[in-house]
């Protein structure tokens, strides 16, 4: 969990950024455009923070493959099963020697993966869930 110091450096960000919004007003076209710009980069280190504290999670690797209703289920390397994964169950899948993260979602197909880069997965390698 190397990453705390980065996630505590963010905490101070956004705390002396929502001090400067605070501060800044909305008295003119100005303060208010500066107050977007500050609110922007500040759901920006929201969203760092939130990755960076999922990726800080530890994780398990193994197969994944669909049950008898049709749902994601992992087969971890040391021999346990996960849980069925369901709509918007987070994950990373291993594709082309390349890691993306992503998540379960579902059509009238059933059940895939969807994730940056190549958001529908189907020849998935193997994947990692984090705890």
């Amino acid at each position: 969990m190397g990453n705390y110091p980065a996630i505590e450096a963010i905490q101070t960000a956004i705390k002396t950024l929502s001090k400067g919004v605070s501060e800044t007003g909305s008295d003119t076209w100005e303060s208010e455009t500066i107050s977007s710009y500050l609110l922007g980069i500040l759901d920006d280190l929201e969203t760092a923070k939130e990755r960076i504290e999922y990726l800080s999670r530890p994780s398990r690797e193994g197969s994944m493959y669909q049950n008898d209703r049709g749902r994601f289920v992992v087969t971890f390397f040391d021999g346990d099963t996960g849980p069925e994964l369901t709509c918007g169950s987070p994950l990373e899948a291993l594709y082309a020697e390349e890691w993306h993260i992503g998540r379960v979602e579902h059509k009238s197909a059933g059940y895939y993966f969807y994730g940056s880069g190549n958001p529908l997965l189907m020849d998935i390698e193997k994947v990692r869930v984090r705890g």
